[in-house]
């Protein structure tokens, strides 16, 4: 599924900027400031304990930042468990209780073009509600020191859902591909 906001956000397929395999998607968030585009996938409740959600992706000229979130429903609770590249600043950072977005590394801005892949994975600690650590790049981050966000959703059957959002700095055309994503249990914390 994707989704986006902004005139003319669009998510396609693409062969041309893969980092594995012969297709990665293409993110083109809306033509104005803090236009979006995401992409989405629905799992089933998981094993809780460490958990884990991996990306690559392809910065670009005018892009705002690069999120990976995890929503873990458990029945009375949604939480949040997502990680940033902040493009404009260099920065990573998580979400924590306020909608906050604190710096937890500062790997400075990265190359933009077709093929600098960075690759960025979240792990935090579903028993918990705290992250353990960020990776960016070959470099890790601790974030335990953060309390993972969270809001009330009693409506919402146990599960987790998976997202990949980018963000516009203005009505540019902004395209970024995105590529080997993945969702993982049981990750040491």
């Amino acid at each position: 599924q994707w989704g986006g906001s902004g005139a003319n956000n669009a998510v396609y397929l693409s062969c041309e900027i893969t980092l594995h395999g012969g297709l990665a998607a293409l993110l083109h968030p809306g033509e104005v400031d803090d236009g979006e585009a995401l992409i989405r996938h629905n799992l089933l409740y998981p094993v809780l304990g460490g958990i884990g959600f991996e990306a690559a992706f392809v910065p670009q000229a005018n892009l705002k930042h690069v999120d990976l979130i995890l929503f873990l429903y458990d029945g009375s609770r949604r939480y949040d468990y997502q990680a940033r590249y902040d493009h404009v600043n260099g920065q990573v950072q998580v979400c924590i209780p306020g909608d906050e977005y604190p710096p937890v590394g500062a790997p400075g801005r990265m190359a933009e073009g077709w093929h600098s892949h960075c690759m960025m994975k979240v792990v935090a600690n579903s028993e918990t509600g705290k992250y353990a650590r960020v990776m960016f790049n070959g470099h890790t981050y601790d974030a335990s020191e953060h309390e993972v966000y969270s809001s009330v959703d009693t409506d919402t059957r146990p599960s987790m859902v998976a997202y990949i959002a980018v963000r516009n700095t203005g009505a540019h055309l902004v395209d970024v591909p995105v590529d080997c994503a993945i969702v993982t249990q049981n990750e040491p914390v």
